[in-house]
């Protein structure tokens, strides 16, 4: 939020880039070259004549995000949980909570 009027964050190929460079980690620095590799075949193939980077290039990389690094079972967690949930001892206050 600090860095939003700067070129970098306004551009979707250098923004994206620069979140790159900040996800490390034995367990993701694979996926994070993996990605590098997508954005840049995205600038070799940019339809623009200009060279302009198109946005979806940070929408796809987020959707990419969310797919890889997203608790996948958290719907069936909850659920469960909330099939569980039963008022204990007449706290009211600590059963609507946890519902919530």
């Amino acid at each position: 939020m600090v860095n939003y009027k700067k070129e970098v964050m306004k551009d979707p190929y250098m923004c994206t880039a620069l979140i790159l460079t900040f996800i490390k980690g034995d367990n993701v620095n694979s996926w994070a070259k993996h990605q590098l590799k997508i954005l840049n075949r995205s600038q070799e193939n940019n339809p623009d004549p200009t060279g302009k980077p198109d946005e979806e290039w940070w929408d796809d990389f987020e959707q990419n995000f969310k797919n890889t690094f997203t608790f996948t079972a958290s719907k069936e967690t909850a659920l469960a949980k909330l099939e569980k949930l039963t008022m204990t001892c007449g706290d009211l206050d600590t059963y609507i909570a946890t519902f919530n």
